[in-house]
């Protein structure tokens, strides 16, 4: 979640004001959040029996970090020349928080994920003809696999039910 609300705060912050050494300081901390999350799932892999999260969780937790902070590495290459890609990426980014704070739930569902990825996918593909277009498409691939993700998850969870 804190990883979430730093990437969205990244989007506004390119798309109103581009203060570039706040953007940098975003980043910073999306990969230091990354980090720690990556060191929380390996000390709860070698420590058991104090985590009561199911190691495939772990996984899926592991997944969606490092997507997102692919993502926040791609807007920083963009900058601030696609106000209106970034407001459609914020907009998926608000579902999929909405879907993240539904995880561990019984809301959390396929159906939910299917039309989390029905969004993802009317975002534009277009051609890659420059740097910006392919980081564009890069940033929709990153949504795409965080909604791959999230199904697996949602299917797992379907499944032990």
């Amino acid at each position: 979640r804190t990883i979430l609300s730093k990437v969205k705060n990244m989007l506004l912050v390119t798309t109103r004001s581009y203060n570039k050494e706040l953007i940098e300081r975003y980043e910073e901390e999306i990969d230091r959040n990354r980090l720690l999350i990556e060191k929380a799932i390996i000390n709860s892999l070698m420590f058991r029996s104090q985590s009561k999260t199911k190691v495939i969780y772990l996984y899926y937790i592991s997944q969606i970090t490092r997507e997102l902070e692919r993502m926040a590495d791609r807007i920083i290459l963009i900058g601030n020349k696609e106000t209106k890609y970034f407001g459609l990426v914020i907009e998926r980014i608000d579902a999929l928080r909405k879907i993240i704070d539904k995880v561990f739930t019984d809301d959390f569902t396929s159906k939910t994920v299917i039309e989390f990825s029905k969004l993802v996918a009317k975002l534009p593909e277009g051609q890659i003809t420059s740097v910006d277009t392919y980081n564009k498409r890069r940033i929709r691939d990153n949504l795409d696999n965080i909604s791959d993700v999230l199904m697996d998850w949602a299917i797992t969870n379907e499944v032990e039910q």
